[in-house]
């Protein structure tokens, strides 16, 4: 587990590809739903990792 401060006012997301530079194969990221940008999401992928919950296609 890796954890993050950020100042009050900053978006969490700004933090993101931080914490996720160092991801192994098949780790499961679970993430709210503010997280479900592609910036996010495709790194996360990138590193063979999943992200959770998936998107669901409309």
């Amino acid at each position: 587990m890796r954890l993050g401060v950020t100042a009050g006012q900053a978006h969490d997301a700004s933090a993101a590809l931080t914490l996720l530079d160092r991801l192994e194969p098949r780790t499961i990221v679970l993430a709210d739903k503010a997280y479900d940008a592609g910036s996010v999401r495709d790194p996360i992928e990138g590193h063979g990792a999943v992200p959770t919950p998936r998107q669901i296609q409309s």
